[in-house]
């Protein structure tokens, strides 16, 4: 279905539409990341109806971002009623949500979708746990290495079309 969706209905309305519906994501979100990446997704998909948590391992959220603009995405999220977990490191994703330890205390997030944005630095170690867990992994993008939106594009259709 994804090669499908990707081949004959890549546009931007309709991803708006399939980002914001439950096609691919549930009602509850859990982002892991505390950047400008996990602020702006965060903020996108509270404008469309659904129930995000923000897991991240900084003591602040938005930290690369521009204090002005931080300060009016932080203030929308609050008020979207966005759980927003600081000095948090994610420790399990599984099929209800996530387990966490802050604070030295292990606690648990229920989440029907788990997104990783976790920033520009390469990520290839962490598709390690995946495999490890006999999860399908195609490290591409910034996660082999960090280069530009369209190069990372077209590495995921290359994948999805079987190159």
């Amino acid at each position: 279905m994804g090669l499908l969706t990707f081949r004959y209905f890549y546009n931007v309305p309709f991803m708006r539409w399939a980002l914001g519906s439950g096609i691919l994501f549930g009602k509850r979100v859990a982002i892991i990341g505390g950047g400008f990446a996990a602020c702006e997704l965060a903020e996108f998909l509270v404008e469309h109806g659904k129930k995000v948590t923000i897991i991240a391992g900084e003591s602040r959220l938005g930290v690369d971002i521009g204090a002005a603009t931080r300060w009016v995405i932080l203030m929308k999220l609050r008020k979207a009623g966005t759980v927003m977990l600081t000095e948090s490191q994610p420790v399990e994703i599984t099929p209800k949500g996530v387990r966490y330890i802050q604070k030295g205390e292990e606690k648990f997030v229920e989440a029907d979708s788990v997104l990783s944005a976790l920033g520009m630095n390469s990520g290839k170690a962490a598709s390690d746990g995946f495999s490890s867990a006999n999860i399908p992994v195609h490290v591409i993008g910034d996660c082999a290495d960090p280069k530009k939106i369209a190069e990372a594009n077209k590495a995921g259709y290359r994948i999805a079309i079987g190159l």
